[in-house]
C-alpha cells in the first residue's frame, strides 16, 4: 500500500514537472515549428495577397501549383546573383573574424591586469543594437562628410564614396559584422584555450619548440572542435545577412550588396510572392545543411 502510494507521489510529481515546460512548448510550436511548417506548405502554392488577409491563423491559403516555385526559383537570376553577392560577403566576413577572435584569444588567454577589461571591451559590440551598429557605420562611412572620409583627406587622398560603390558597399558591411562578432567568438576560442594543458607546452619548450610551433602543433589540433562550431555559426550568420543591409544600403548600388536573406524579405514583402519566397527560404537551408556538412567532413569530425 505504502509502495503504491509512493508511486502515484512519484507520477504526481512527474505530470507536474512535465506541466511546467508547457507554456514554453506551446511558444516554441507557435513561434518556431508552425511558421517553419507554413512556409513549407506554402512553397507549393501561388498564395495570394487577398487570400493572406482573409485566411484564419491556421490556414495556408492559394492555389497547389506543385514545384512550380522550386523551378522558378533555380531560373530566377536574382536568386543567383544574391547568392555570389552572400559568397562575397562570406569571402571578407569569415576568415577575417574567424583569425581576429583566434588572435584576441591568444593575446588575452592569460590573467593579468587590464586583461579582464580588454575582454569585456571586445565583447561589447556583440551587444549593440544591429541597427544602431548600422547607423555607426552608415556615419563612419559617410561620402561627404564621414569620419574615415575626414581622416582620408588629411592624408591627401581622395574621399570614396563608400556605401555608393559596387566593391566597398559590400566591404563595409562586411566590416560590420567582424566588428560585431570577432569578440564574441573570442570566448569560444578562450574556453578551449583553458582547456588546454600548460603542461603541453612546458614540453614543448623543453624540446626548443618556439611561439609558433607551438600554436601549430599543440593549439591549433586542440582547438579543431571548437574552430568547426565557430565556422558552422560563422556560416550561419553568414547566410541570415539582413539587417546591415536594410538599414545600409537597401540592396544596392544595382543590387550589389542585395544577400540571399534580402532578396526574400523583398520577394515577400515588397513584390508578396509568398510561395517564391518560401521555395528560396528552404534552398537558403539546404545550402547551410550542406555547408555545414562539407565544414564537418574537411575538418574531420563526426561530431
Amino acid at each position: 500500500m505504502k509502495q503504491s502510494t509512493g508511486t502515484r507521489r512519484a507520477c504526481v510529481k512527474d505530470i507536474a514537472a512535465q506541466a511546467m515546460f508547457l507554456p514554453s512548448l506551446i511558444v516554441i510550436v507557435l513561434f518556431t515549428f508552425y511558421p517553419i511548417l507554413w512556409a513549407f506548405v506554402s512553397s507549393f502554392k501561388s498564395v495570394s495577397l487577398g487570400g493572406l488577409r482573409n485566411a484564419a491563423f491556421w490556414q495556408i491559403p492559394g492555389k497547389f501549383v506543385g514545384l512550380s516555385n522550386y523551378v522558378g526559383v533555380l531560373r530566377n537570376g536574382a536568386f543567383f546573383e544574391a547568392l555570389i553577392n552572400t559568397g562575397k560577403y562570406a569571402l571578407f566576413n569569415v576568415p577575417v573574424t574567424l583569425c581576429g577572435a583566434l588572435f584576441l584569444a591568444n593575446l588575452l588567454r592569460r590573467k593579468g591586469r587590464g586583461v579582464s577589461f580588454f575582454r569585456t571591451a571586445f565583447f561589447l559590440p556583440y551587444v549593440v543594437s544591429l541597427v544602431s551598429a548600422s547607423l555607426i557605420f552608415l556615419t563612419l562611412f559617410n561620402g561627404q562628410n564621414g569620419i574615415i572620409n575626414y581622416f582620408l583627406t588629411l592624408a591627401g587622398a581622395e574621399p570614396v564614396y563608400w556605401m555608393a560603390d559596387s566593391f566597398w558597399a559590400m566591404i563595409v558591411i562586411a566590416m560590420l559584422g567582424v566588428w560585431l562578432k570577432t569578440g564574441y567568438y573570442m570566448l569560444f576560442f578562450l574556453a578551449g584555450l583553458q582547456n588546454i594543458s600548460e603542461d603541453y607546452y612546458e614540453a614543448a619548450r623543453i624540446d626548443g619548440a618556439g611561439v609558433w610551433r607551438q600554436f601549430v602543433s599543440i593549439t591549433l589540433p586542440s582547438l579543431k572542435p571548437i574552430m568547426l562550431v565557430v565556422l558552422i555559426l560563422l556560416m550561419r550568420d553568414v547566410l541570415i545577412v539582413f539587417q546591415e543591409v536594410y538599414v545600409m544600403t537597401g540592396g544596392g548600388p544595382a543590387n550589389t550588396t542585395t544577400t540571399v536573406a534580402f532578396l526574400i524579405y523583398r520577394e515577400a514583402f515588397a513584390n508578396f510572392r509568398i510561395g517564391s519566397s518560401s521555395a528560396m527560404s528552404f534552398f537558403l537551408a539546404g545550402i547551410a545543411v550542406m555547408i555545414s556538412w562539407l565544414q564537418s567532413r574537411v575538418l574531420g569530425e563526426k561530431k
